[in-house]
């Protein structure tokens, strides 16, 4: 007779003191999906130049594309996405809440 074994194992980023981990930054981002994964593609859209008003009223008369740089692709297992979408909500419940309590007003 085999005997079954269970363990639980907790994982958890491993942070090295003093490493420095790159943060980068997003403002878009575009989600596509294939059968055995989700790709998250996050951009910089830096708009700034396209509020000068000469290009605000080209930009009335005839609509255009602009593409943006690609700053970071996520390519995540489809198994991880509950877990996501469950971080997220959690997580911006409490930041919610610290808006509305003005906890950020520093």
């Amino acid at each position: 007779m085999v005997e079954k074994f269970v363990t639980k194992i907790k994982l958890k980023p491993d942070f090295e003191e003093g490493k420095e981990i790159e943060r980068i930054y997003a403002n878009y981002f575009e989600v596509t999906h294939s059968r055995y994964d989700f790709t998250f593609v996050f951009c910089d859209s830096d708009l700034s130049p396209l509020s000068r008003p000469e290009i605000i009223e080209e930009l009335q008369k005839e609509p255009k594309e602009f593409g943006i740089p690609i700053v970071a692709k996520l390519v995540l297992a489809t198994n991880l996405i509950p877990e996501i979408i469950k971080a997220l909500e959690i997580n911006y419940k409490k930041y919610s809440q610290k808006l509305k309590n003005g906890e950020f007003e520093k």
